[in-house]
């Protein structure tokens, strides 16, 4: 259900987005201006904790210091292109614009433990696996650390009056590879982790990558107890290199020792998401071809209905294997000691899978 419809006027360009910086960088802006470092905490308690992103506004700060952050500076949230809410589930997805046009999409997720957002990290992506809409336009650019924090500082704003307008937990795993714009990723966890941004614990972050080893090697170093999901979605290199171009770079027994790596050195659990396509890498055998891949590591199998969705000639060709197929598929898995969920739908009504709503927006659909 669209709940609203509305494109959103940015105001003119500022240089400088305050969405993005660490402490540092704002402690620094702020000394440059010559005011005392301490305004930068007050600053960004207002950003982060109070939730205000009009300078006006900000009364512990003289008038002088906010009507130069106001001809300098902006707190640059998306603007709101279409947000839609969930009939059946607790979800709302918003499309969002930022300065240069470009769209992308970002979900909000009631729980009863808290409230989860889903962010993209780039403006469609280059993996152009086949079963994803994401990338079924190609690549167009990475969005900054300072986009991807104001999807979750836009997402959080939905939920004023709620009672809980607490973010909990954060998952990179909307549009976009999060390991191929890896930078601003590890900038945007480190801002929402710091107390004086939205402390979130490191915990209740999760990372979504297709398998980009370098990647994980540099989370690995950087040594966090981030949750790392990695899409596999086939038991077999050949298989897999029909599902996910990436796979033509990397062998699935070199990625899953990558992980094992990451789970060592970190001391958390990998879940490998596996989209159950009917017919393609739903049978029995190559369930347990997965458990053997994974048997002994610390690991976690999430199986996924698969999304249809519509191409520019076509309807995907791959449909959703049953359920009573993928229920079979995880006691297969269950029987070799491989933890496996069958992940729950939601946000199906509103087309909640990533890359979606952009499509059918760049299609006039």
């Amino acid at each position: 259900m669209v709940i609203s419809s509305e494109g959103t006027e940015h105001s003119a360009e500022k240089q400088l987005n305050w969405l993005g910086m660490t402490l540092a960088e704002m402690e620094q802006v702020i000394s440059d201006l010559g005011e005392a470092k301490y305004r930068a905490g007050q600053l960004s308690d207002w950003i982060y904790r109070k939730n205000e992103h009009d300078f006006a506004k900000m009364s512990n700060l003289s008038a002088f210091l906010r009507s130069r952050l106001n001809e300098i500076s902006r707190v640059d949230l998306p603007g709101v292109v279409e947000l839609y809410q969930g009939i059946n589930d607790p979800v709302t997805k918003a499309l969002v614009c930022f300065q240069d046009e470009e769209l992308a999409e970002c979900v909000l997720m009631r729980y009863p433990y808290g409230n989860s957002v889903c962010v993209s990290t780039q403006v469609g992506c280059r993996m152009a696996c086949r079963f994803c809409a994401s990338g079924s336009d190609g690549f167009l650019r990475d969005l900054s650390a300072g986009e991807i924090v104001g999807q979750v500082l836009l997402l959080r704003s939905l939920l004023s009056g709620e009672g809980n307008s607490r973010i909990s937990h954060l998952v990179f795993m909307g549009m976009g590879e999060p390991l191929d714009n890896i930078e601003q990723v590890i900038r945007v966890i480190q801002i929402v982790n710091a107390p004086w941004g939205l402390g979130i614990g490191y915990r209740h972050i999760t990372v979504s990558t297709c398998g980009l080893i370098e990647g994980i090697e540099r989370l690995t170093e950087l040594n966090l107890p981030l949750n790392l999901a990695i899409s596999l979605h086939a038991s077999d290199d050949d298989l897999r290199r029909e599902l996910m171009p990436v796979a033509h770079k990397y062998k699935i027994t070199d990625l899953i020792a990558t992980a094992v790596r990451y789970s060592r050195v970190t001391g958390r659990r990998v879940t490998y998401e596996y989209g159950m396509i009917a017919g393609i890498n739903d049978k029995t055998s190559q369930a347990e071809q997965l458990a053997r891949l994974l048997k002994g590591s610390l690991s976690h199998v999430n199986l996924i209905p698969f999304n249809n969705w519509q191409s520019e000639t076509a309807q995907s060709a791959q449909q959703r294997s049953s359920p009573e197929v993928v229920a079979g598929f995880a006691e297969s898995l269950r029987k070799w000691g491989i933890e496996v969920t069958v992940r729950r739908e939601m946000g199906a009504d509103i087309s909640a899978a990533c890359g979606q709503l952009r499509r059918s927006r760049r299609r006039g659909t």
